[in-house]
């Protein structure tokens, strides 16, 4: 029996879209149990009151997934087979979160100092490899699904992930409960869950095949280290919508200044319990399934500038709530539909990034340089993130309505710059 050219081609795009859409699924789910912004910020208050140093923790979560970037896109861009470099990286990275989890059952997480260094280097190590080899997984990404398909894909994926998401998030909820285990034996067992879908995604992602070229497309583009910089410089200054979604990107990751801190306000200022950690990320994880519904529609229709522009819009509602807050007079139901609401808007920050940032530079990047184009972008992009160490700055400085409203002045910023992004398709120009 015979295998027409057209059912070959939808042979090896369903394989795709399964083992990428395991890939996409898993990694995220087992980011769920290592979350910045609920997990690892109520772990932290368990070693230390410095909000600098919980915001430093959300700081160096983006910087060490961003920065890396700049260097691996322009390596891997010179690999004409990017897998193998891929599977590398990735393989040994992921044996962090084992040795975290290990040390956290050896020690009880005593001394808090040297866990709050195992706990840097552990997530040093994890994203640093990750960033280096996300620009080859978003390369390859980028040849395996037509331009027109793959927002939809992408959004199916995060839809699967958002609902599984509400799984592991109820079980992190029962874990931190006062029903749950004791600190610390709740947080290593956290960890170990990260460590079980990250094993998963690994095994999804070698089964990941790297598509052929198309006939127009350079597998290996090489610029040399010492035109670097002034490759970089160029793409900024001939291509001025890679300028304004940068300069888009870094606002709005700085509009996430404030998001490690909505637990610790509600905490602190309205006495919600730490097993409120658990709804928390369930309505961060029902923001992604809304996102997804809706944004992946969008994408495929009307473009991934519209994501960037209709999604941040809707996430500046959670600093403008926060700000409002204090002045509402809200009965206890009526906090919980509040700061429910404000994950929700959380929980859309990734999908907006994903179909909307990633989405558009993939469709304005040459394909050569695919690798480098989104090096670059992430790396700068994560400047953003200090925005978080900010945050903890203005915390122990100023307070809560000062770090809201500067929240808000960063998603401004980031929508008067994508506001100004055309849709487009995946084009061939070249920055020579």
């Amino acid at each position: 029996m015979s295998t027409t050219p057209r059912g070959t081609a939808e042979h090896h795009l369903r394989r795709k879209f399964i083992f990428f859409g395991l890939d996409s699924i898993f990694f995220p789910l087992g980011l769920v149990f290592l979350d910045v912004d609920t997990v690892l910020t109520t772990f932290m208050t368990n070693l230390t009151d410095s909000k600098l140093l919980i915001g430093l923790l959300a700081t160096m979560f983006g910087l060490y997934w961003g920065l890396p970037q700049i260097i691996a896109g322009n390596y891997a861009a010179r690999l004409e087979h990017k897998k193998p470099y891929l599977i590398r990286v990735t393989v040994f990275g992921r044996l962090s979160i084992p040795l975290l989890a290990l040390y956290m059952k050896l020690t009880n997480g005593e001394p808090a100092w040297l866990t709050i260094v195992v706990l840097f280097l552990a997530l040093g190590v994890l994203l640093t490899t990750d960033a280096m080899g996300s620009v080859a997984w978003l390369d390859i990404l980028g040849r395996a699904f037509p331009t027109e398909r793959r927002g939809g894909f992408m959004a199916l994926w995060n839809i699967a992930k958002g609902v599984l998401s509400i799984g592991v998030a109820s079980l992190i909820g029962l874990l931190l409960s006062e029903s749950g285990l004791a600190y610390p034996d709740n947080y290593t067992l956290i960890f170990v869950g990260a460590v079980i879908f990250q094993l998963l995604s690994t095994i999804s992602l070698m089964a990941i095949v790297e598509p052929d070229l198309a006939e127009h497309e350079v597998g290996a583009v090489v610029i040399h280290w010492n035109e670097f910089g002034s490759y970089v410089r160029r793409v900024f200054t001939e291509d001025a919508r890679m300028r304004r979604l940068a300069i888009g990107k870094v606002l709005y990751q700085a509009m996430r200044m404030a998001s490690p801190f909505y637990v610790v306000y509600a905490i602190e200022r309205f006495d919600f319990p730490v097993a409120s950690i658990g709804l928390f990320i369930i309505a961060q994880n029902v923001g992604p399934l809304i996102a997804n519904l809706v944004l992946g529609q969008v994408s495929d229709r009307f473009g991934a500038h519209r994501v960037l522009q209709f999604g941040t819009a809707f996430i500046m509602t959670a600093p403008v709530l926060a700000l409002a807050l204090p002045l509402l007079g809200l009965d206890r139901a009526g906090l919980e539909a509040a700061f429910l609401w404000i994950y929700v808007c959380l929980g859309m920050v990734g999908p907006v990034m994903f179909l909307g940032y990633t989405n558009y530079a993939l469709d304005i990047t040459p394909g050569g340089q695919r690798s480098i184009y989104m090096g670059i972008i992430n790396a700068v992009a994560s400047l953003g993130l200090l925005g978080a160490m900010l945050g903890g700055f203005i915390l122990d400085t100023f307070s809560y309505p000062v770090l809201f409203a500067l929240s808000l002045l960063m998603g401004v910023g980031a929508l008067l710059m994508v506001s100004q992004l055309k849709h487009v398709r995946a084009e061939t120009v070249s920055v020579a």
